[in-house]
């Protein structure tokens, strides 16, 4: 018994459509990749998310840094230094996804342009972050410095003796 020509016009046709199907369902978001670069930064998953394995391997480092730094001194110092190095990288990607407009396997990312300025705003968010961040560390070496400065002023301040006068080193003999 052979099929009716009908039914062999329309299997094509339902392959063709679930092709297309799979193809809108695998299309990546602009802006989720955006939310991952900015709120996820250390952990690489913006990276995963556009199906790159770098973000993958990233991602498990961070984690590995996470565990180690529970151990005392050496876990901490190896842990932390990890972390701040992925922070590092993560802010980088910030700046570099932000132009992006395709995934790892050069598919287009979806986007619209409230996408585009939802992201740019979160891009901004970071910007004014990085700027708050600077300004502080800025202050903290300037004050540091001061106290630093004063410190034997500071040391007697509070107490009933006088600091001890300042007196060159003159050498006794040569």
């Amino acid at each position: 018994m052979t099929l009716p020509a009908k039914t062999h016009q329309t299997q094509p046709a339902t392959k063709k459509l679930s092709s297309d199907l799979n193809q809108s369902q695998d299309q990546r978001s602009y802006l989720a990749m955006m939310l991952l670069a900015v709120f996820a930064m250390p952990t690489g998953l913006a990276r995963a998310y556009r199906g790159e394995q770098q973000g993958w391997t990233r991602f498990w480092v961070y984690i590995g840094a996470t565990v180690i730094s529970v151990i005392p001194l050496i876990g901490q110092l190896i842990g932390g230094l990890t972390l701040v190095v992925l922070l590092i990288i993560g802010l980088v990607d910030v700046f570099t996804l932000r132009h992006t407009t395709t995934d790892a396997f050069n598919k287009p990312l979806h986007t619209t342009t409230t996408d585009k300025k939802w992201a740019h705003g979160f891009f901004m968010y970071v910007v004014v972050l990085l700027v708050l961040g600077a300004i502080v560390l800025l202050l903290a070496i300037v004050f540091g410095a001061i106290i630093y400065e004063n410190f034997d002023q500071l040391r007697y301040m509070n107490m009933d003796t006088p600091a001890p006068l300042e007196q060159p080193f003159e050498p006794s003999s040569f």
